[in-house]
């Protein structure tokens, strides 16, 4: 983000994330900020603030890809770091990709990767591969060229597991003691034209 004296800095916050595939997923967003709880059960998606103690759910069924896009399309909720969560990564990160290279080995957090960088559009990103015998990415960085200062988000990725089975029970949602449910609008509920003018 950027300061009032233009100097840009960097916000952190940390994500949790289990996921089973097909239509499974649970992730944690902390940071001195936010502090929320998003959780796909196979049928809805369901975004609990712990801040303020309130949650609401929409009915999503389908595949995680399916949920992804029906939750991003019609509520506005994004998942985070959507494009390695989907079912072909490979494909969503690359399909308006304009140029690519590989920069080659570096280490990150002590493990070594392969750097790959590419320009997409108005903006440029970065990603770096484990080089082991599971290519699993461990950093990732987009440049935004066409904004201000052009910022930069950047994400490290560790712990990964892939053998430990994850049962239903982590994927269901149990609202917190006196926590509030409320209705989660439509995107398109809220641009309906001149509904601004007319009250």
């Amino acid at each position: 983000m950027q300061l009032a004296s233009g100097q840009q800095v960097q916000a952190g916050r940390n994500i949790a994330v289990q996921m089973r595939r097909p239509d499974r997923l649970r992730a944690e967003i902390r940071s001195t900020r936010r502090n929320r709880e998003l959780i796909y059960d196979g049928k809805s998606v369901t975004l609990l603030n712990r801040a303020q103690n309130f949650y609401g759910t929409v009915n999503v069924p389908g595949s995680l890809d399916q949920a992804m896009d029906t939750a991003s399309e019609r509520f506005g909720i994004a998942m985070p770091l959507e494009d390695f969560l989907r079912s072909d990564p490979y494909k969503d990160l690359l399909h308006n990709v304009t140029s690519g290279r590989d920069i080659g080995p570096v280490t990150v957090m002590g493990v070594a990767c392969e750097h790959l960088a590419f320009t997409q559009g108005n903006i440029d990103w970065q990603v770096w591969i484990d080089s082991g015998p599971i290519p699993s990415p461990r950093k990732f960085v987009i440049t935004y060229k066409d904004e201000p200062g052009t910022p930069q988000f950047t994400a490290i990725f560790s712990d990964w597991d892939f053998t430990t089975p994850l049962p239903d029970f982590v994927f269901k949602f149990d609202p917190p003691p006196g926590a509030s449910k409320v209705r989660v609008k439509e995107v398109r509920e809220s641009v309906k034209p001149h509904q601004t003018e007319a009250k």
